[in-house]
């Protein structure tokens, strides 16, 4: 589990109210856990109201979760500007365009030919291997030809020659895009969506990897190169998923009477109780909340019977 959820260290005093299968409760029951999973891992929140969307793993053991498709991302988000509202000819646009420096400005351009074809990821990664490159040529001609040894100067252009090389193999896993000084407003970016289109994607609940960003659903369960390549990819790390998921299946089952957890309805297989995910969702269904209610209710009748033969 990331360390930044300590889920099992919730108090239980913020577990008071506990769902009984009323489903005029149900509206409280949801609202304890939102509240509780925001304060604890705002993604899992995302993920239960389904702006995250997840699916079963259909490998593995069970219980295991994966994102559904990708989220959205910035760059996706600017192609379709530019595609289906043409909003280069906008004077807004025109005016962002000019405060961009030449580099961004060379991006955005790539943007808007290269449509569908565009890799924001391939674009950072490029930039930073240049920077690095100039920032390592500039100290190894610093460092290595500070004399006139002829040996020394062919090591140092050798040197040099590497780190031009086209394949940067030095380019790893931990790289930050952030390093390679690309500046692109993109808080300005979105201003330039229309409103109509703005109050669709609100409505159907839409919104890109920047946007949850901007509200910190990811918290602190990303390092920057991992920020990096969420917003150029649309997909969330695996252990992050699984991380929400563990904290939304403590969450709710702990907001649970002991008689709800325990309804026939929720059992996927003999003494295997459904993910806290899936029965949140069952019981947002009024037929299911109906039956759960049901079936509370023949067990106090059954319990009830018992005591008395007693």
């Amino acid at each position: 589990m990331n360390k930044n959820t300590e889920v099992y260290k919730i108090s239980d005093k913020r577990f008071k109210f506990k769902y009984d299968g009323n489903f005029k409760n149900l509206s409280k029951f949801k609202k304890s856990v939102c509240d509780i999973t925001l304060s604890i891992n705002p993604l899992a929140w995302y993920i239960l109201n389904g702006t995250v969307k997840v699916k079963p793993r259909e490998r593995g053991l069970q219980g295991g979760y994966e994102q559904c498709g990708k989220l959205p991302t910035e760059w996706q988000f600017l192609q379709k500007l530019f595609e289906k509202y043409d909003i280069a000819e906008t004077d807004e646009y025109k005016q962002l365009y000019r405060s961009l420096g030449a580099r961004e400005k060379r991006i955005f351009t790539s943007v808007k030919s290269r449509k569908g074809a565009f890799d924001p990821f391939s674009v950072y990664e490029t930039v930073l291997k240049k920077g690095r490159a100039s920032s390592q040529a500039a100290r190894t001609t610093e460092v290595e030809v500070s004399g006139s040894d002829e040996r020394g100067m062919d090591e140092a252009m050798r040197k040099v020659s590497a780190v031009h090389d086209d394949s940067f193999e030095d380019v790893d896993e931990d790289f930050d895009p952030s390093d390679a000084d690309i500046d692109i407003p993109w808080t300005d970016v979105y201003k330039l969506e229309p409103i109509a289109e703005y109050k669709k994607r609100q409505d159907s609940n839409s919104w890109t990897a920047f946007e949850l960003f901007q509200h910190q659903v990811f918290g602190k369960n990303l390092n920057k190169a991992g920020e990096w390549r969420l917003r150029a990819t649309g997909r969330i790390p695996d252990d992050v998923v699984a991380d929400a998921m563990t904290v939304i299946n403590d969450i709710v089952i702990r907001s649970l009477t002991d008689s709800v957890k325990d309804a026939s309805e929720f059992e996927v297989s003999t003494g295997i109780r459904a993910h806290g995910f899936e029965i949140y969702n069952m019981l947002k269904n009024p037929r299911i909340n109906q039956r759960v209610s049901l079936f509370i209710i023949n067990s106090n009748v059954t319990n009830t019977e018992s005591h008395s033969e007693e």
